[in-house]
C-alpha cells in the first residue's frame, strides 16, 4: 500500500495534480511511495462453480508457440492494430507496472496460451461472475486506484479476486495517441475481455468493474459495450482467466457404472475380545475419472468401535492407499500415500473425523483404479466383547 499520506489520508490517483493534470506516481530517490501496489499471491479463487485466477495476467505465450509482443509505444501499439496482429503493453508502456497486469489488444484473444486448464473467459463466464457477486466483493484498493472512501467498505475484497481500478486503453481519433484511461475523477473502472466479441463495427466488449459513490461508496460490476470511434476496436483491456471447477467421479466398481459416490469407506472388524494382529494388503475398491485440468483425492484412515465407548488400544500399523492407471492394478502406481507408524505421529485416536489421518494427492485427466491396504493391531482389550473397526477409504 502506498506510503505518502495527508495527515492520516492517502491520496488517490486523480487527487494530486500539476496544473489540471493528474499526477500518476510519486517517488523517493528511486523508490515509488505513491500509489504503490501490493504484490498479490497468485492464487485461486472459486466463485459460483468458477475457478478464476487472482490476478491479471501477464502471459505472453501463444498457441502457435510464439510470443505476444509487449510493445512500448504508441506507434507500435497502432502497427499491430493495424496489421491485425496480437499486442500487449503494460500501463503508461513501463514494465514497472507489471503487477498490474498486461493490457491486450482484440488479436490477442484467440491466440494467447492460458494455463494449464484454464481459458480466455467467455460471456457467460462473465454473466456468472456479475451476476453471483458485487465489484466490491471481488476488487481491492492496494494500489489506491479507487477513492479511498472504498476502503471503509467492510465488503471490499472478501472474494480475492483483486480488480484494482487501473483502467483500459484506448486510442484518441482524433490524434491516434494511446491513452491510458481510468475514468478519473470520481468513477474509475476496470475492464477485462471475454468472448465471442461483437460483430458491430467499432464495438468491444468486456466485463468491468466501476467505482459508484453515490451507492455508499461501491463498486459496481457488470457488462457494458464501449464504442471505439470511428470502425476501430483498438482497445486494450486486461485477460483474467478462468476454469470450470474440477468434478471427480468416483465409482465403487471399475466399469465406472453409475451412480457415483463421494466416499469409499472399507471396515473391518476384529474378532470380539480378540487381540492381535490384522491386515488386508490387496482391497481393490473402485476407480475415479479425473476431468480435463485434474482433480484432488483425499485418502483417509481412521478407527471406530462397534461395542465400546472409547479405544485406547486398537491402532494402525501402516496404511498404504495407491492408484493405477489400469484395472488390473499392474506395474508401477501414478500415486501413492504410505503411512507408518512413525510418521502417524504415534497412536490414532478413534475419532472417525477430526483425528482421522488424511492425504490428498492430485492427478492430471484420466481413469484411475484404486487400492488400499493397512497394518492394524489391536491390544488388550478391557473385556471379552470388546472390538474395533479399521476404516480405511477415499473421497471426492
Amino acid at each position: 500500500m502506498a506510503d505518502l499520506k495527508f495527515g492520516n489520508a492517502t491520496p488517490s490517483v486523480g487527487d494530486i495534480k500539476v496544473g489540471s493534470n493528474d499526477v500518476s506516481r510519486i517517488y523517493q530517490g528511486t523508490t515509488e511511495v505513491w500509489p504503490g501496489c501490493s504484490p498479490i499471491t497468485p492464487a485461486e479463487t472459486e466463485i459460483n462453480g468458477l475457478v478464476w485466477q487472482n490476478k491479471n495476467s501477464v502471459i505472453t505465450a501463444r498457441t502457435n508457440g510464439g510470443t505476444i509482443p509487449i510493445v512500448t509505444s504508441t506507434s507500435a501499439w497502432n502497427s499491430a492494430y493495424n496489421a491485425g496482429t496480437p499486442a500487449a503493453a503494460y500501463w503508461n508502456f513501463n514494465s514497472s507496472n507489471s503487477e498490474i497486469g498486461l493490457y491486450y489488444n482484440i488479436y490477442c484473444l484467440n491466440t494467447i496460451q492460458p494455463p494449464t486448464g484454464f481459458r480466455v473467459p467467455t460471456i457467460n463466464d462473465a454473466l456468472n461472475i456479475a451476476n453471483a457477486t458485487t465489484g466490491t466483493e471481488i476488487s481491492n484498493n492496494d494500489c489506491g486506484f479507487w477513492p479511498s472512501e472504498i476502503n471503509s467498505n467492510p465488503n471490499l475484497n472478501t472474494i480475492n479476486w483483486n480488480s484494482n481500478g487501473r483502467g483500459y486503453v484506448y486510442v484518441d481519433y482524433f490524434t491516434d495517441e494511446v491513452k491510458f484511461y481510468n475514468d478519473f475523477g470520481r468513477n474509475p473502472m476496470s475492464v477485462y475481455w471475454y468472448l465471442p466479441q461483437p460483430t458491430g463495427v467499432g464495438r468491444t466488449a468486456g466485463f468491468a468493474t466501476r467505482y459508484r459513490d453515490d451507492l455508499g461508496p461501491y463498486i459496481q460490476n457488470g457488462l457494458p459495450q464501449s464504442q471505439s470511434a470511428g470502425t476501430r476496436k483498438d482497445k486494450g483491456y486486461h485477460i483474467r482467466f478462468v476454469k470450470d471447477v474440477s468434478v471427480l467421479e468416483l465409482y465403487d466398481n471399475d466399469t465406472q457404472t453409475a451412480p457415483t459416490v463421494s466416499s469409499i469407506v472399507e471396515s473391518r472388524l476384529s474378532p470380539v475380545g480378540q487381540t492381535g494382529q490384522y491386515q488386508d494388503v490387496a482391497v481393490d475398491v473402485g476407480s475415479v475419472v479425473v476431468p480435463s485440468g485434474g482433480g484432488d483425492l483425499t485418502f483417509f484412515q481412521y478407527l471406530s468401535d462397534s461395542t465400546m465407548p472409547n479405544i485406547t488400544d486398537g491402532y494402525f500399523t501402516e496404511g498404504r492407499i495407491r492408484v493405477y492407471s489400469n484395472s488390473s492394478r499392474a506395474g508401477t502406481p501414478v500415486a501413492e500415500v504410505h503411512w507408518t507408524q512413525a510418521n502417524q505421529g504415534g497412536t490414532w485416536s478413534p475419532d472417525g473425523t477430526a483425528n482421522q489421518k488424511e492425504a490428498t494427492v492430485s492427478l492430471p485427466q484420466g481413469t484411475y483404479y484404486l487400492r488400499l491396504a493397512y497394518f492394524a493391531e489391536k491390544g488388550f482389550p478391557p473385556g471379552p466383547a470388546y472390538q474395533v473397526i479399521f476404516n480405511t477409504g477415499v473421497s471426492v
